[in-house]
């Protein structure tokens, strides 16, 4: 077996499967084709079994996904899942994430995206403990995800429900997000959807906006002070990113 990271691919449709794989192969992992349920049971039951599975949506019903998401949890329950929709929806996702899947993509897929959900959860398995990451899915995948989605958006489109989709998908990386758009446009909102959809809902959200802050005090107040570090302190002072440890800084 080969040495390099393994992905297995689910989906009933044969030209669909074929295209993931050449690109994931083309990255440079070792891919597996499942094209059946059963399928896929056996392959993650062998004891070199793939570390991650990317799960199509089947095209008859969906239910029929969740239950091979059952399937392969119940024999592996810290296999991560990254599910593929078909016809992508706001209740759809949060289903996903209660079921225990890792990331949710919605069609159209972009291969670059695949890619990267791929490359990002081999990352986290590779320097976390697995037991670890484990439960910090699960922790994501709760009824917060449903309250985050309710937060006040105006709208309720194709466009804001790909929008929110694509939160969700931020929400599940343990990283950096950089959210543009005009004044108005609900910045802060989409920050505070990724927020408390995330593992880190339990910690403090912290909000700053460092263009009201004069640039004389900026330093103070992101990192903090000691008392009497200078003229009328008084008193130490945390900044805003101590006060937002384990949690998150919208800035």
């Amino acid at each position: 077996m080969s040495g390099r990271p393994q992905v297995l691919l689910q989906h009933e449709d044969n030209k669909v499967r074929l295209m993931w794989r050449q690109k994931l192969v083309g990255v440079g992992f070792a891919v597996h084709d499942a094209p059946s349920i059963r399928e896929v049971v056996r392959i993650i039951g062998k004891e070199d079994h793939p570390e991650i599975i990317v799960c199509g949506e089947f095209h008859d019903s969906s239910d029929a996904s969740f239950e091979l998401m059952r399937q392969i949890l119940e024999q592996r329950p810290h296999m991560e899942i990254i599910f593929v929709a078909t016809h992508g929806s706001e209740e759809l996702a949060i289903r996903a994430f209660r079921a225990g899947v890792t990331d949710y993509i919605r069609q159209p897929l972009d291969l670059e995206d695949l890619v990267a959900s791929v490359t990002r959860i081999l990352g986290k398995l590779h320097q976390t403990d697995k037991s670890h990451v484990a439960s910090q899915s699960g922790d994501t995948d709760s009824k917060e995800v449903e309250k985050a989605l309710k937060r006040p958006f105006i709208g309720d489109g194709p466009a804001m429900r790909d929008a929110k989709s694509r939160l969700l998908r931020a929400a599940a990386a343990d990283s950096s997000v950089l959210i543009t758009g005009e004044t108005g446009t609900g910045k802060e909102l989409a920050a505070q959807l990724i927020h408390y959809a995330s593992s880190r809902r339990s910690k403090p959200l912290v909000s700053v906006n460092c263009a009201a802050i004069p640039e004389t005090l900026l330093e103070s107040e992101l990192f903090g002070y000691e008392k009497g570090a200078f003229t009328g302190a008084q008193w130490a002072n945390a900044g805003l990113l101590e006060r937002a440890d384990g949690g998150t800084l919208a800035r």
